[in-house]
């Protein structure tokens, strides 16, 4: 019902172990969506390690192509749960409603996947 940092740390919140309250999620693609937007600050950390070893270093090295692979994994999985979860979850009614029921933190998730998607296969296509 309400955003991640306020089920986390909120009043009766689950603190930084996001993954004890899995089980009061419901259906697994709901986890799984869950569980990726929750640890999203880690592929923020590996996107600025990539960012910086972009600058020293001109073609991607062995490390960074792993790298790379791995936040166009993370993101993919982003895109192709918020389709599950937000779009195919929220079918039944008109258009509107389906767009009125997106959670912006949805929204948000997906925008930038795609951005760490463009991102990423373009610095692998360049390699």
């Amino acid at each position: 019902g309400g955003s991640l940092y306020d089920a986390a740390f909120g009043p009766g919140g689950y603190g930084v172990g996001f993954w004890s309250e899995l089980g009061a999620i419901g259906a697994v693609a709901d986890q799984v969506y869950f569980v990726l937007a929750a640890a999203s600050p880690i592929l923020v950390l590996l996107l600025v390690v990539l960012v910086l070893a972009g600058f020293a270093r001109a073609a991607p090295g062995g490390l960074q192509r792993i790298g790379l692979v791995v936040a166009i994994l993370w993101a993919l999985g982003l895109v192709a749960l918020f389709v599950v979860v937000e779009l195919l979850g929220g079918l039944g009614g008109d258009l509107l409603d389906l767009l009125r029921n997106l959670s912006p933190g949805g929204i948000i998730f997906f925008l930038a996947s795609l951005i760490v998607l463009i991102g990423g296969l373009t610095r692998l296509g360049r390699a």
